[in-house]
């Protein structure tokens, strides 16, 4: 898992960077993202999905919090 100064809250990150940041896989990426745990709140015209660093930082957390 990255550390947080890594992921910056207003930067745009495509989900090969998000699953990077977040340590995990694409295929689980979208997973949470199906399930609702991770949003997708912007995408380009073509349809591709991109997520905000904020939205990543919050979903660390809840993560964090999870496996306390």
């Amino acid at each position: 898992m990255t550390d947080f100064s890594e992921i910056k809250d207003t930067a745009q990150y495509n989900r090969q960077e998000a699953a990077t940041l977040l340590g995990i896989s694409i295929s689980t990426l979208n997973n949470y993202k199906n399930a609702g745990d991770l949003k997708c709140r912007w995408r380009k015209k073509n349809g591709r999905p991109f997520y905000y660093g904020r939205d990543l930082k919050q979903f660390l957390k809840s993560e964090l919090d999870v496996k306390r």
